[in-house]
């Protein structure tokens, strides 16, 4: 049977109806959880309103709906598939002379199509809002004075350049943002042997040089030097610290090859980053695989005429989350290859869906 384009479209808004449906309940249940969370944190501070806890609510959603999209793809492609298949349409068309494959392709469109929106579109804003909401959490229900979270144990840094390298500690940053607090350097030569230490009180960070108040400089066989002031040339600017240590999903899909490259040139790990990047690239073929699961199990309800099918569908997206964290995990621990970590689960829905529409056929 040659595939009608009506027929088509008319499949396709059905999948991207339910879909959307899907998503948006499930939107609305984050945003509502989310808020009652953030106002029982609030009850114990006297100066956060109702008001900033409904932005802050609002800010964290576009990243609590991007999480939640696989799921709304699962539910959605269950809820749209079963209802087609209980008024017998899907029988209708195959009895047309159309195959599975055909029946499925919209709806494979349209999951391809929420995966290229949410990595493209909602993506970008996701992580935009992401960073406003931390801010407001520090400030407000964290009493922290920066935004910028310091591991433990203070800032440390590492340049190299063409005389060795240097080793940069901070133990903390000032609220304004733009000066280091109790700051040491640790300089070695081309051959790694140490040169010299640099203690200052604080420094300033400016574009391409930080400027070392109180300064001391020692190092093997000189006695200590001290200066009002000293020029320590560097590549690490106030945005490039903080980038530094910016959470992978705080980071756009088009922002974070950049960032990778830029993290790496300073001799940081980033591992998470490149986990991130290709779990946000394998989204659509991951959101595909997800309707060719709720396609295995609602077409069932032709034959089985139960929810529990679709109990069961259901429940296998949630075995689905809890295997991808566990891939994600591994690959986090250099186990297996940080690739494979991002596309496994993608490839797991698809074989997984796909292996299981095929013994449907042969059934």
């Amino acid at each position: 049977m040659r595939f009608s384009p009506t027929l088509g479209l008319y499949l396709g808004r059905r999948m991207l109806g339910g879909i959307g449906a899907a998503f948006a309940a499930l939107a609305a249940l984050l945003f509502a959880v989310d808020a009652l969370e953030l106002g029982r944190r609030a009850a114990r501070d006297d100066d956060t309103g109702a008001a900033d806890v409904l932005r802050m609510a609002l800010l964290h959603l576009p990243y609590l709906a991007q999480r939640a999209l696989p799921y709304a793809v699962l539910i959605g492609g269950l809820l749209s598939l079963s209802r087609l298949a209980r008024r017998n349409e899907i029988a209708a068309i195959g009895a047309a002379g159309a195959s599975t494959a055909q029946i499925l392709f919209p709806g494979v469109a349209a999951a391809v199509l929420a995966g290229a929106l949410s990595v493209g579109a909602l993506g970008p804003l996701a992580s935009a809002t992401l960073v406003r909401y931390h801010e407001l959490d520090d400030r407000l229900l964290r009493d922290r004075t920066s935004a910028l979270a310091l591991p433990e144990g203070g800032l440390w840094l590492r340049q190299e350049d063409a005389g060795g390298a240097s080793i940069v500690h901070a133990a903390r940053i000032d609220p304004g943002g733009a000066e280091l607090r109790g700051v040491f350097v640790l300089r070695y030569d081309a051959d790694d042997r140490f040169v010299e230490r640099i203690d200052a009180a604080a420094a300033e960070v400016r574009d391409d040089h930080w400027l070392l108040r109180g300064a001391a400089i020692g190092g093997p066989g000189r006695e200590i030097e001290r200066r009002d002031s000293l020029r320590l040339e560097t590549a690490f600017s106030m945005t490039r610290i903080q980038n530094s240590f910016a959470a992978p999903e705080a980071l756009s899909f088009w922002e974070l090859p950049a960032f990778i490259a830029s993290l790496e040139d300073a001799g940081f790990s980033a591992l998470r980053h490149r986990l991130h990047w290709h779990a946000m690239a394998a989204s659509p073929a991951m959101y595909a695989g997800m309707i060719l699961i709720a396609a295995a199990f609602a077409l069932r309800m032709t034959r089985a005429g139960s929810g529990w099918t679709l109990a069961l569908g259901g429940a296998c997206g949630f075995g689905f989350y809890i295997f991808s964290d566990l891939v994600a995990a591994y690959g986090l621990n250099g186990r297996i290859p940080y690739a494979l970590a991002g596309w496994a689960p993608a490839a797991v829905a698809v074989l997984a869906g796909g292996g299981m529409l095929l013994h449907r056929r042969q059934g």
